[in-house]
């Protein structure tokens, strides 16, 4: 499935990025055994402390590379 969501001014922001991620997590499952693979740049959006502790809550694993 899929979603949308809009901010005020057309950027992606935390709040935007969260919808999605959780969006994401309903449809993909994610578990210890059954992995998933997200591959995000390094917006601000996404390494914001909120998303991080969603995302290893549900996740597990997060590694930053950064380019």
């Amino acid at each position: 499935g899929s979603i949308g969501h809009c901010t005020a001014n057309g950027w992606t922001d935390e709040g935007s990025f969260l919808v999605w991620l959780k969006h994401f997590v309903s449809i993909a499952k994610p578990t210890v055994d059954e992995k998933h693979l997200i591959i995000l740049d390094g917006h601000h959006s996404v390494v914001v402390r909120l998303c991080q502790a969603f995302m290893r809550s549900k996740i597990a694993n997060i590694q930053k590379q950064e380019c």
